[in-house]
């Protein structure tokens, strides 16, 4: 057996094993991936928002000085 096939047999032997796990645990791992996206997310949105309003503080004191 070459290099190549058995390196091809391989990669469908876990690509079937990956598959062939339990619909719900694909699910937990699809689930835990797009709940990591959003709270990635999350985390810009509020440090952004938070740099806004430091930004806002910083022009209305200069406004009043």
């Amino acid at each position: 057996m070459d290099h190549d096939s058995r390196f091809s047999n391989l990669y469908i032997e876990v690509h079937q094993r990956i598959h062939g796990m339990s619909p719900k645990l694909n699910g937990t791992f699809y689930h835990l991936g797009m709940s990591l996206l959003a709270f990635k997310s999350s985390i810009k949105l509020r440090a952004s928002r938070k740099h806004k309003s430091e930004s806002e503080i910083v022009r209305t004191h200069s406004a009043f000085t």
